[in-house]
């Protein structure tokens, strides 16, 4: 569909629930990005790598191509 979403440097690991979560700008709209990770896999707070972010935001850039950005508020994924 390409879709234009700006990726924020905000991502944050919430280390009891499993996940990243990060925000983008989607026309002028805040989206929040919820990604889920097995628990061995989680990055470690404060230590996620310039290459998983990149990999997290091509897994959002692959979600966008198949979903409609119109009117979504929180992107949940599983990476």
């Amino acid at each position: 569909m390409n879709q234009s979403l700006l990726f924020n440097d905000d991502f944050e690991v919430l280390v009891d629930q499993s996940l990243v979560r990060f925000s983008g700008m989607a026309s002028g709209r805040k989206v929040v990005i919820v990604v889920n990770f097995k628990p061995n896999a989680l990055p470690k707070p404060g230590a996620i790598s310039q290459e998983l972010k990149f990999d997290l935001e091509a897994l959002v850039e692959e979600w966008t191509e198949d979903n409609d950005l119109d009117d979504v508020t929180e992107i949940s994924l599983s990476y």
